[in-house]
Formats: structure tokens, sequence, C-alpha cells
């Protein structure tokens, strides 16, 4: 066999293994935004049921609803892209810093520390009060 010949076995044989990965991990992300979802329902129904009579008499039930829905439909639209998101974004996190391994070890170290300071540096800026109002922005805007 030439080298030629093995290297196509290799690519065809992994182009199936690659498609069931991301058909598994669209499964599983799937089951993850359900079951999220089906728990964020029953707690707000739970805390809804829970609440004082009061409340009911000095909201209508068509603000009621009308706040129910939109919550459940935030949760529905931004839910599962900002998770496969935030899993594509850390599996190719993982790839680069293999490679850099992979590669040359001694830029393994360098990476890993930077990884780790922009780790630090984004959960201190995501304290501050600013960031919370362009977050909520960004949602209401969605």
């Amino acid at each position: 066999m030439e080298i030629r010949d093995i290297l196509r076995i290799t690519y065809m044989s992994a182009m199936p293994a690659l498609i069931a990965v991301y058909l598994g991990r669209t499964l599983i992300l799937y089951n993850l935004c359900i079951n999220a979802n089906r728990l964020f329902y029953e707690k707000m129904m739970y805390s809804i049921i829970r609440s004082p009579l009061a409340f009911f008499t000095s909201t209508s039930v068509g603000r009621l609803l009308n706040r129910i829905s939109k919550d459940i439909s935030i949760v529905d639209q931004t839910l599962p892209p900002t998770l496969f998101d935030v899993i594509d974004t850390l599996f190719q996190i993982l790839g680069v810093i293999c490679i850099v391994a992979y590669v040359n070890i001694l830029l393994f170290i360098p990476s890993v520390v930077m990884l780790l300071l922009v780790a630090v540096v984004y959960r201190g800026i995501s304290k501050y009060p600013a960031q919370a109002q362009l977050n909520e922005l960004c949602i209401t805007q969605l």
C-alpha cells in the first residue's frame, strides 16, 4: 500500500467519526436544553403557585401570562445557541492547546498561562455593573 492510499483510508474513516461526534453533541445539547427548560418551567410554576393571594389580586392574569411566556421564550431562544457556542469554543481552545503541545512543547506552558490569565481577567471584568447592563441590553434586544 502506498502512503496515498493510507491517507485516503484515514480520511475516509475519520469523516463518519466526525459526523457521529457532531450528531452526538447536537443530541446531547438538545436533551440538555429540554431538561433545563422543563426545570425552569417547574420552578417558575412552583413559585407562582406558592405566592400569596395578594399577588394574584394585584396582578392581572394577562400580565402574569405575558410575563411567563416572555421568560420561557427568552430561555428557549437564548439557551441552545449560547450552550452550543460555549461548548464549541471550549473544544476549539482544547484543540489549539493540543496542537501547540504536539508541535512545540515549549509553547505549551505559555499558552496555558495565557489561557488562565484571560480567564482571570474575564472573571474580574464580568463583576462590573456595566457588564451586567450590557448583558441585559443584549438580551432585551433579542
